[in-house]
């Protein structure tokens, strides 16, 4: 069974997280995810997804989009993105 976990998060500065993860049951694993974090003039900060493109890239499917291009990435957590928002708030 598959199950969609989907949240759109505001922050205290009002950027934004949106958070969709489809998890398998069954294997207990994600199958798919993606955590679009924007400032509050809703431009891309970063995004962690699996999608199943940029090949080139050595942790495919996983990577992560910034302003300055595609990176590699291990598969990150919720906790993990949260964790890297609440650096960027707090620096800025």
């Amino acid at each position: 069974m598959e199950i969609v976990f989907r949240l759109d998060s505001f922050f205290n500065d009002n950027s934004q997280l949106d958070f969709n993860e489809v998890v398998n049951t069954n294997q207990k694993a994600k199958q798919k995810y993606s955590y679009h974090y924007m400032n509050k003039e809703k431009e891309l900060i970063f995004r962690y997804d699996n999608v199943q493109h940029h090949r080139e890239i050595k942790t495919f499917p996983h990577h992560k989009h910034t302003e300055n291009g595609i990176f590699e990435s291990s598969e990150p957590n919720l906790e993990n993105v949260l964790a890297e928002i609440e650096k960027i708030i707090l620096n800025d």
